[in-house]
């Protein structure tokens, strides 16, 4: 989705042009006044029209992912990045999750490119005040461990393994998520942070002879990709180890706890030697003799603050929680006295937000304030919401196409809207992406998301969200992997359950509680480990924490906190994956080789079919059904798990894919667990398959012999296109004419 000739109508409304034109010419700082949900195109607009990166900073970072989400639906000519804060307590030894530093070397990755050439587009960073307060390497040591690789080049292949784990990526049997590597024998698959796509490089001897892309799904290349310039996988600048080590030493670490201390003494042996560990980042951060800003990567950058007042409270309460957490920490013997602190001073960002060229606000000026400093954007009002009165809506945008006005619907069900609003009287025309200014009096939709509608009434626009539609803010994309707060985990978790933490292993579930972080009180889970060890972890961090799941009912036995038992368990439980995962390979290399049916793209008819599911499908549902379809549509054997609790829909992502295969005349078996199952799933199939040229038939025990024996011979003769059954359909008297799609349902 990209809303490109949208921008082009919004930009020639006089107050956004001319406070575009102020933005980028000065003087400065600018105020711009405009409504929330229209920040994002005036962002666009700047973007598309400045020659240097844009940094926007918000007052917290869900706010940076949303409005960095929005800015890309708005300008496609640049890349729009969001630089997430790790959302750890100051002073906390936790790991940052995989996802957000990739994110976050990314955005460091695509600045340093663009300072050093011309052909890489500046982008549009979104990052919030609690992410710019955390001390980063310098911009030059940073890029002096960039590592180039070039077909033909001469490179010594154990020195490149070296290297890229020395730059803190993770060495993995199968490559499939940033910051990654796998080394086969002669060759070596990449997954740098910044890249769409990671890369394969093919050594022979002591040469680079190729460089390619390849598909992290498929594992198929993709074409050669030339010269690749390898940012370092992590932030944290573990090839610096031994200095931190240096400053560690003179650290008072007697005056740790005991348990504490070992734990400590143990990851000072690890910087000495360089190693990458989980907790680097806590010492790193905290004691680099030189440390940076992000505005460091972009001197030259175009800096928008959004909602000031906001950041600078936003920065006090991080500050104070900062400054209570290290009280309690030395106070219990967890911190020594002198250790350095992760954050700058709050006083040292907001002197460069002082100096910040554009400030956004919804906030209307006083009289006095309008003039040389401030420039008001008019027309936005907002959208009145429909709360899912689709007859109502349909009543309003026959009024407004009346009028002349241009209405857009960007809505993540788009395509099935318009059949909904088709049945109302509403024609609509449903597009990919709008590259040309809407035409008068049309009504367009688009399938995507924005947080927020508006009507702009000099430009006869009206924008409408699945905020207005149904009621609801939307709902956020989130990276392969990434993982909020799971409350149905919390409701499910009992106190005495034994759980696992990815860090510090095996503990004993005490409760959640709430502690002082001095801007007020966040939740934890206290978790009880061998030896009156306890462990708090932030609710936000649950995705660090799982249920103990056993071979048998017996409890198992609690790690102790600050040794090395969990990290030997871990290590062999590594090594027998590593086994299974061999295996995998070679089941999967295997299929790579074989030969599937590539199923032709939708038809009429499975359009049709779709169309009349009479429920809207939620969002999840949607991107598995279209994943599902894709597989069917690759010359290779399908092979996709569809998971999902009960009544979330997975049946009917399985009947589309079902359908797809035989109007394409290939049989589909669909094999379940239970004869109660088999009848229910018969049924429905037969249902929703009745309009079509399609037979559809059920083999278990509560079918006579005599039926049994018709759907064989109708099986191996090639009539029967769909059959349910039990464990019936292994016998070796079941026969297909074509079999082209085997569902399975729940665990076979």
């Amino acid at each position: 989705m990209a809303l490109p000739g949208l921008l082009d109508l919004l930009a020639a409304e006089p107050t956004l042009a001319a406070a575009a034109a102020r933005a980028l010419e000065g003087p400065h700082p600018l105020t711009v006044e405009v409504r929330d949900g229209a920040k994002s195109a005036v962002v666009g607009l700047l973007g598309r029209r400045a020659n240097q990166p844009l940094i926007v900073v918000t007052a917290d970072d869900g706010r940076a992912a949303e409005l960095a989400h929005d800015i890309g639906m708005w300008t496609d000519e640049r890349p729009v990045l969001h630089f997430p804060d790790p959302d750890q307590p100051a002073y906390s030894m936790l790991a940052i999750g995989g996802d957000v530093l990739a994110q976050r070397v990314a955005v460091l990755g695509h600045l340093t490119r663009v300072r050093e050439s011309a052909r890489s587009p500046a982008p549009i960073v979104v990052a919030s005040v609690r992410a710019l307060l955390r001390r980063l390497v310098p911009p030059a040591e940073f890029r002096t461990h960039f590592l180039s690789l070039t077909p033909g080049a001469a490179a010594d292949l154990p020195d490149v393994v070296r290297r890229l784990a020395a730059l803190g990526y993770e060495p993995t049997p199968l490559v499939e998520r940033p910051g990654e590597f796998a080394h086969r024998g002669g060759i070596v698959d990449i997954f740098p942070p910044d890249a769409r796509l990671p890369v394969r490089v093919d050594f022979f001897d002591d040469d680079i002879e190729s460089v390619r892309n390849f598909d992290p799904e498929t594992q198929r290349s993709l074409g050669q990709a030339g010269e690749v310039l390898l940012t370092p996988a992590t932030e944290v600048p573990i090839w610096l180890g031994e200095t931190v080590a240096g400053r560690l030493r003179e650290l008072d670490l007697e005056s740790l706890r005991p348990e504490d201390s070992v734990v400590w003494r143990r990851h000072l042996e690890q910087l000495e030697g360089n190693e990458y560990f989980d907790d680097a980042a806590f010492y790193t951060m905290s004691l680099l003799p030189d440390a940076a800003t992000l505005f460091a990567y972009a001197p030259d950058a175009l800096v928008l603050v959004d909602e000031f007042d906001q950041i600078v409270a936003a920065a006090r309460d991080a500050e104070t929680a900062a400054a209570a957490n290290r009280e309690r920490l030395t106070a219990n013997g967890e911190l020594p006295a002198r250790f350095g602190s992760p954050l700058f001073p709050g006083a040292k960002i907001m002197q460069g937000l002082d100096h910040a060229q554009v400030r956004l606000t919804y906030v209307p000026g006083l009289p006095s304030e309008e003039g040389a400093g401030r420039a008001v954007v008019e027309g936005f009002q907002a959208q009145p919401p429909y709360a899912g009165r689709l007859q109502h809506m349909a009543e309003d945008l026959l009024a407004m196409r009346t009028a002349g006005a241009c209405t857009l619907i960007v809505s993540y069900q788009g395509r099935r809207l318009r059949l909904l609003l088709a049945e109302q009287g509403v024609a609509a025309d449903v597009v990919e992406r709008l590259d040309e200014p809407p035409r008068a009096g049309s009504v367009t939709v688009i399938a995507g998301t924005l947080a927020e509608g508006w009507r702009h009434a000099p430009s006869d626009l009206v924008l409408i969200t699945d905020a207005e539609l149904f009621g609801r803010k939307r709902i956020r994309r989130i990276r392969r992997g990434a993982r909020g707060v799971d409350r149905s985990f919390l409701a499910d978790l009992e106190k005495g359950d034994y759980v696992v933490h990815v860090e510090h292993g095996v503990g004993q579930f005490e409760g959640i509680v709430q502690m002082s972080e001095g801007s007020g009180e966040r939740e934890y889970l206290a978790i009880s480990y061998a030896g009156q060890d306890r462990l708090y972890v932030p609710v936000d961090q649950i995705g660090r924490v799982q249920k103990y799941v056993g071979m048998s009912e017996r409890a198992p036995k609690l790690s102790r906190l600050g040794t090395a038992d969990w990290t030997r368990a871990k290590k062999k439980a590594q090594q027998s994956a590593e086994e299974i995962a061999a295996e995998l390979l070679d089941i999967y290399a295997a299929r790579e080789l074989a030969k599937g049916y590539a199923f032709p793209a939708d038809s009429p008819w499975q359009r049709e079919f779709d169309e009349k599911f009479p429920f809207i499908e939620t969002p999840d549902q949607l991107e598995a059904i279209n994943d599902a379809k894709a597989d069917m549509e690759r010359a290779r054997p399908m092979d996709r798990l569809i998971a999902g609790d009960v009544g979330y829909g997975k049946t009917e992502v399985a009947l589309r894919a079902v359908f797809k295969a035989a109007m394409n005349n290939k049989q589909v078996a669909v094999l379940v667990p239970t004869t109660v199952l088999a009848q229910q799933h018969f049924d429905t199939f037969a249902i929703r398959m009745r309009d079509y040229p399609l037979r559809v038939e059920l083999l278990s025990r509560f079918r006579s012999r005599a039926e049994q024996t018709e759907v064989l011979a109708g099986l191996a003769a090639g009539d029967v296109n769909v059959v349910v059954g039990t464990h019936r359909l292994l016998q070796k008297d079941v026969n297909f004419a074509n079999l082209g799609l085997v569902v399975v349902d729940e665990e076979q």
